[in-house]
C-alpha cells in the first residue's frame, strides 16, 4: 500500500510537470520511474541516462535531482556502488538539502561495511529531516552491526516515539535488547511486533537469530520456517536456516537452503561461503573450492574465504595454491591460517 501510494504520488508529480518540460525528456523520465518501480533496474538506468543526455533535458534543478537520485538508486540495486555514489553526488550538488540522497549514500556505505561513513550520511539525513524514519532505522542497523547496542536502541526508541505502530522498530529493538542481555524487554518487543502484525516476517527472523545465538537451533529453524512462509524471497532467512542445519550437522539440508538463497540473490557472498563450508565439512573439496572462489570474487582478499579455500586445496593435494591462499589469509590477519601453515607445511609466515 505504501509503495503504491508513493508510485501514485510520483506519477502525479510527473503529470503536473507535463506542461513545463519537453516531451522527450518527460517521456524518458516517466519510463525510467515505471521501470524502477517494476524492479527492472537496468532498463530504468537506460531511460534515465537517455533523459539526462537528451537535447530536451530539463533545466529545473528539482527534476534533475530526482532523475540523478533515481538512477543512483538503480545502480545501488545492481550493486554498482561507485556509479551510484557519482549520481548521488550530482543530486547532492543540485539540492544539498534533499535528505533522501544522504540516506541513499549511507545505504551504499553500509553495504560496503564502511560503517563510520554510513553513520555520517544517515546523521546528516536526520539533521535535514528529524522525522526521517528510514534514516533512523538504517542508522540503528549500523549501530547494531558495530555492536553499539545502546545507540541502536536510542534510534529505535525515537522511531517508536514518532510512529508507535511501526512494527519493524519493535522487532529490531527486540534484537538489540537481546544483545545486551535484556531478554524480558526483547520478549516484550517481539510480542508487541506480532500483536501489531502477526505476519511480520522480520519479527520471526529476528527472534530466530536470538534462538540461533543461544544454540536453540530447532526453535531457530521454526522461526526461519515461518519467515520463509511469509516471505519466500527472504534471502537471509534461507541462509540462517541453512546455518542452523549446518550447526546440527545436517549438511544436505543446509546446502539446499544456501543454494536457494543464491538462486534469489546470486551476489550473496555469505551464501557461497556457507555452502562452501558445508561442502568442506562433507569432504567435497572441489565444490568447496568453487564456492570459496565465488565468495572471493565478491569480496577479494576475504581472510576467512582464503583460509577455507587454502585448506580445501591442501585436501586435494594442490599444495602450492594452498600455501598461496594461506599466506594471503595471514597477511589479512588470520591467525588460524598462520597456525595451519606452521603445523601442516612447517612454514613461518609473519
Amino acid at each position: 500500500m505504501k509503495k503504491t501510494k508513493r508510485l501514485l504520488l510520483i506519477l502525479l508529480f510527473i503529470c503536473l510537470l507535463r506542461f513545463t518540460f519537453p516531451g522527450d525528456f518527460l517521456s524518458l523520465f516517466r519510463r525510467g520511474v515505471l521501470a524502477f518501480n517494476q524492479k527492472d533496474y537496468s532498463t530504468a538506468i537506460d531511460y534515465f541516462s537517455r533523459a539526462l543526455e537528451s537535447p530536451t533535458r530539463s533545466s529545473d534543478k528539482k527534476v534533475l535531482t530526482i532523475a540523478f537520485n533515481f538512477r543512483g538508486k538503480a545502480f545501488y540495486e545492481l550493486r554498482e556502488y561507485d556509479k551510484a555514489l557519482v549520481d548521488f553526488a550530482r543530486a547532492k550538488e543540485l539540492n544539498p538539502k534533499f535528505a533522501e540522497i544522504f540516506n541513499n549514500c549511507g545505504m551504499v556505505y553500509y553495504d560496503l561495511r564502511e560503517y563510520e561513513k554510513a553513520i555520517e550520511y544517515y546523521t546528516e539525513a536526520i539533521r535535514l529531516d528529524k522525522k526521517y524514519i528510514d534514516a533512523l532505522y538504517n542508522r540503528g542497523l549500523v549501530f547494531l552491526a558495530k555492536s553499539e547496542y545502546k545507540n541502536a536502541v536510542e534510534d529505535f526508541n525515537e522511531i517508536i516515539r514518532l510512529k508507535p505502530e511501526y512494527t519493524k522498530a519493535y522487532s529490531i529493538r527486540g534484537l538489540a535488547y537481546s544483545r545486551i542481555g535484556m531478554n524480558e524487554k526483547a520478549a516484550e518487543d517481539f510480542k508487541k511486533a506480532l500483536d501489531l502484525n502477526p505476519k511480520s516476517s522480520d519479527t520471526y527472523f529476528n527472534r530466530g537469530i536470538i534462538y540461533f545465538d543461544n544454540g536453540e537451533y530447532e526453535k531457530a529453524i521454526e522461526d526461519f520456517n515461518r519467515t520463509i512462509e511469509l516471505n519466500p524471497s527472504y534471502v537471509e532467512a534461507w541462509n540462517n536456516r541453512g546455518m542452523a542445519y549446518l550447526e546440527k550437522g545436517e549438511y544436505e539440508e543446509a546446502i539446499l537452503d544456501f543454494s536457494q538463497a543464491l538462486r534469489i540473490n546470486p551476489f550473496f557472498k555469505e551464501g557461497y561461503f556457507n555452502r562452501g563450508n558445508c561442502y568442506q565439512k562433507n569432504e567435497e573439496s572441489q565444490k568447496a573450492i568453487d564456492d570459496f572462489s565465488e565468495a572471493l570474487k565478491l569480496k577479494p582478499l576475504d581472510a576467512e574465504s582464503l583460509y577455507r579455500r587454502g585448506i580445501s586445496y591442501s585436501h586435494i593435494g594442490s599444495h602450492e595454491k594452498a600455501i598461496l591462499d594461506l599466506k594471503k589469509a595471514v597477511d589479512s590477519g588470520h591467525n588460524g591460517a598462520r597456525q595451519f601453515l606452521k603445523e601442516y607445511y612447517y612454514i613461518e609466515h609473519k
